[in-house]
């Protein structure tokens, strides 16, 4: 069972990097995807999320290590011991590129800033009660003022401010929550703020009223 649900988010992957318009000609004129796995180059044939940067760029997390894909070939990042700038984890959970186009890593044990300049990653520190934690990154969105607003599983909710090279717990919020064990966060038109929980079902913040509602 467990074979059959990887055979089936690899053909989805495929998918959905043909919708990202990778896909070559003949493809094209066929209407059919290319299939990719990690014999082709993939980190890992487990996939946790796909991302297309501003640069046409798409960025797969994936189980171990996180890939980037430019139609031609594929580009793997990993964790290297004693490498300051690797990623802190080849676990990859969730990507995401701020409106500014900086582009941010969540892994399971932390959040990471890629830097285009060095082709490397800056770690940003998750700060709880004047702490740095280490955390499980499960989502990222951005908000009107380009704050992001970072779920976590097992620390509750983080803010990293525009700017800020540190997080901070968003205690108001995390202590209102049917769960602190966090694995999505989104954003609507109207700008409320779903949170699901892993176990505890989904909860709401209207950032207007300051309202949580589970």
């Amino acid at each position: 069972m467990e074979n059959d649900f990887r055979n089936i988010s690899l053909f989805l992957t495929a998918l959905i990097l043909s919708a990202c318009g990778i896909l070559s000609s003949d493809s094209l004129q066929g209407q059919s995807g290319n299939y990719y796995s990690s014999e082709d180059g993939l980190s890992s044939n487990l996939i946790n999320d796909i991302y297309q940067d501003q640069r046409g760029f798409v960025w797969i997390a994936t189980e171990y290590g996180l890939t980037r894909f430019d139609a031609l070939k594929f580009t793997n990042y990993k964790h290297a011991d004693g490498a300051k700038n690797s990623l802190n984890n080849n676990y990859v959970r969730t990507i995401f590129e701020s409106s500014s186009g900086q582009l941010f890593i969540g892994t399971i044990t932390g959040l990471m800033q890629y830097n285009i300049e060095t082709d490397n990653f800056d770690e940003i520190s998750l700060v709880k009660e004047n702490d740095t934690i280490t955390a499980h990154v499960t989502g990222i969105i951005e908000v009107e003022n380009g704050d992001l607003w970072i779920s976590t599983s097992g620390q509750g909710l983080f803010v990293l401010g525009a700017g800020e090279q540190h997080a901070k717990y968003e205690s108001y919020i995390s202590t209102q929550l049917s769960s602190i064990y966090l694995n999505t966060i989104f954003k609507d038109s109207h700008g409320i703020i779903w949170i699901g929980s892993d176990a505890n079902g989904i909860n709401s913040y209207d950032r207007e009223s300051r309202e949580v509602t589970q």
